[in-house]
């Protein structure tokens, strides 16, 4: 009970002004680099990306030269990458805050294309093939902007948080996750009508 005493107070007292988040978020995003680099891919994410790639090919949801949209696209752009790297599509990765970690997110990259065969072992060995060689060749990137060039992503940060900047009929799927949670209350309403 202290502690969630503790832990409280203090993100109370981060949230006081835009110079307190600020210092929030960087504090937050340098411990969260530390972790993920640690850690390597975690299950719950692995199990998105088996269940995300089984549904879109269940279902032919992608072919060549879809695009899809990111929504909350976060320090990784986990659901954007994995479509990707079996797919030959665009993306674009919308969030209203910059919490891109390059370093765990080269390093994810690597280990994703090290283990495409053991995480993805049903799907057409050309498809795990060209994953691989794509993860790969990704994570040697030394920029954001090198590895959206290379893979064709579209990275829009957007403070107002209302999907304003987006063409929703430019895209043949929206994917989201692990985002609900951080919409205020009165913003969820228009955006999940932004998003029909």
């Amino acid at each position: 009970m202290i502690k969630y005493v503790v832990m409280s107070s203090a993100a109370k007292a981060f949230s006081l002004n835009q110079s307190t988040k600020a210092l929030y978020r960087s504090l937050g995003n340098q411990v969260l680099a530390r972790s993920r680099s640690a850690s390597g891919i975690e299950d719950r994410y692995v199990e998105r990306a088996q269940r995300l790639l089984a549904i879109c090919d269940q279902h032919s949801v992608l072919k060549p030269g879809d695009r899809i949209v990111e929504l909350g696209t976060g320090w990784l752009h986990w659901e954007a990458t994995v479509l990707r790297l079996f797919n030959d599509i665009e993306a674009t990765l919308y969030d209203v805050s910059d919490n891109r970690l390059i370093g765990p997110y080269r390093e994810w990259l690597a280990e994703l294309g090290l283990r495409v065969d053991e995480l993805f072992p049903t799907v057409d060995p050309e498809r795990r093939k060209t994953a691989k060689q794509l993860a790969e060749a990704a994570s040697r990137m030394s920029s954001f902007e090198e590895i959206y060039k290379f893979f064709g992503f579209t990275y829009v940060l957007d403070p107002a948080g209302q999907l304003g900047p987006l063409d929703r009929d430019a895209y043949q799927l929206a994917v989201s996750s692990d985002v609900f949670e951080h919409i205020p209350g009165d913003g969820l309403g228009p955006y999940l009508l932004a998003m029909k």
